[in-house]
């Protein structure tokens, strides 16, 4: 079951879905569904191929905004992959593509 909502999530992202079906809460929850997420869209060598920055930042902070929404017991859900793992280094990265896109652009 979950493993479907992960596939699903995954496959809208790589298709430049505008409106893709996030994971439940209870699913997002999960450190091995972050973990998964982590690895197959936004660790640098996912799949080889990057989503445009901007795309690839708005479903990055509504993914997290999930993610903290979801939580129910910060104590027990403080050491969520994405946030930890993703957020700072990814929001750079993607901030510094965005950058160098607006250079080359003027």
């Amino acid at each position: 079951m979950h493993g479907a909502q992960i596939d699903r999530f995954c496959w809208q992202y790589f298709q430049l879905d505008q409106a893709p079906d996030f994971p439940d809460d209870d699913v997002l929850r999960d450190a091995e569904t972050q973990e998964i997420l982590y690895r197959r869209l936004f660790a640098r060598d996912a799949a080889g191929l990057s989503p445009p920055p901007r795309y690839e930042l708005r479903v990055l902070k509504e993914l997290v905004a999930r993610l903290e929404a979801s939580i129910t017991d910060w104590e027990e859900h403080v050491s969520c992959v994405i946030v930890r793992r993703l957020l700072l280094p990814s929001w750079l990265c993607v901030l510094t593509k965005e950058a160098r896109a607006f250079q080359t652009t003027s």
